[in-house]
C-alpha cells in the first residue's frame, strides 16, 4: 500500500468504527426508550385491572350488605305487622329482631372501611349519596322500627298506633336499586378512582315528606311549626313519639287519616 493510501485507509477506518458506535448507542437508546414505553403500558394497563377489580369487590360486598340489611328490616317490620293483625306477640318477633341485631352489627363494623371504599373507586359523589341519603334512611326507619318493637314488647305504654313503614322499605330498595345501578354504569365505563369524582352521582328522595325516625333542620322546622299551630313539642330535630302524638292529634283534629305522617295534606294545616 502507497503512503498516500494509508491516511484515507484510516479515516475510513475511523468512519465505521464513530458509525458503529453512534448507530449502537442511538440504538441502544431507542431500544431502551420503546421497552421503557411497553413496560409502562403493561404497568398501567395491570394498575387499571387491578382497580377495576378492587371496584367490583367494593360493589359487591357493599351492595350485599345494604340488601341484607334491607331485608332484615322488612323481616322486623312483618313481625311487627302479624303482631298487630293477631293483637298479640308474633313468634317470629325474637328471632327476626335477633338476626336484624346481627346485620348491624356488621354494617357498624364495616361502615368507615366500605365509605372510604367507595369514595376510592366510586369517588365523592357515590360517597355522599351513600352517607347523606341511603344510610340516614336505613337509620330513619330503623328507629321506627325499634320503636315499635318497643311498643310490642310493652317496654312503652303508647296507645297510638304503631307507625307503619312497608311503604318506606319499597321505596329504600328503589333507592338501593338505583344506587347499584349507577355503581355499575361507572364500572362498565371504566370511570373509577379520580374520574369517578367527576360524575354526577343521586339517589332520589322525597325531602317533602317527614316520618317517624326522620332527624334534622326540617323536623325541627316541623315541630316549631307544631307548636305555633297549638300542638307544642320539643324542638330537639328528632322526630319520635312525641312529634308522632302530636301529628296525629292534628290530623284527628282536621279530619285527616291520622298516619302520623307529614306530607302535604298534613303540611297544610300547618303552614296555611
Amino acid at each position: 500500500m502507497s503512503a498516500e493510501g494509508a491516511p484515507a485507509m484510516r479515516e475510513q477506518l475511523l468512519v465505521l468504527v464513530f458509525g458503529f458506535v453512534l448507530t449502537s448507542v442511538v440504538g441502544g437508546g431507542l431500544g431502551y426508550k420503546f421497552q421503557e414505553r411497553s413496560w409502562r403500558k403493561r404497568h398501567d394497563a395491570e394498575l387499571s385491572e387491578e382497580r377495576h377489580r378492587q371496584a367490583i369487590r367494593t360493589f359487591e360486598e357493599m351492595s350485599t350488605l345494604l340488601d341484607r340489611r334491607l331485608y332484615r328490616m322488612r323481616r322486623v317490620w312483618w313481625s311487627i305487622a302479624r303482631s298487630i293483625k293477631q293483637d298479640a306477640v308474633s313468634g317470629d318477633v325474637k328471632s327476626a329482631r335477633d338476626d336484624y341485631r346481627e346485620i348491624l352489627f356488621a354494617w357498624n363494623d364495616n361502615l368507615n372501611r366500605l365509605l372510604a371504599l367507595i369514595q376510592t373507586y366510586f369517588g365523592s359523589h357515590a360517597r355522599e349519596a351513600l352517607e347523606e341519603q341511603l344510610f340516614e334512611e336505613f337509620a330513619s326507619i330503623g328507629r321506627a322500627l325499634d320503636y315499635g318493637l318497643q311498643r310490642l314488647t310493652g317496654s312503652l305504654d303508647d296507645p297510638e298506633p304503631i307507625p307503619r313503614v312497608a311503604h318506606r322499605l319499597n321505596a329504600l330498595s328503589r333507592r338501593v336499586y338505583e344506587f347499584n345501578v349507577e355503581m355499575l354504569q361507572l364500572l362498565d365505563a371504566d370511570l373509577l378512582g379520580a374520574r369517578a369524582s367527576s360524575q354526577p352521582f343521586e339517589v332520589r328522595t322525597d325531602d317533602s315528606w317527614l316520618e317517624f325516625g326522620a332527624q334534622g333542620q326540617q323536623v325541627r322546622d316541623l315541630q316549631r311549626l307544631l307548636g305555633t299551630a297549638g300542638y307544642p313539642v320539643d324542638v330537639d330535630g328528632s322526630f319520635g313519639a312525641e312529634t308522632y302524638r302530636a301529628l296525629l292529634l292534628l290530623q284527628r283534629e282536621h279530619g285527616i287519616v291520622p298516619d302520623g305522617v307529614y306530607g302535604p295534606h298534613t303540611q297544610a294545616l300547618v303552614t296555611d
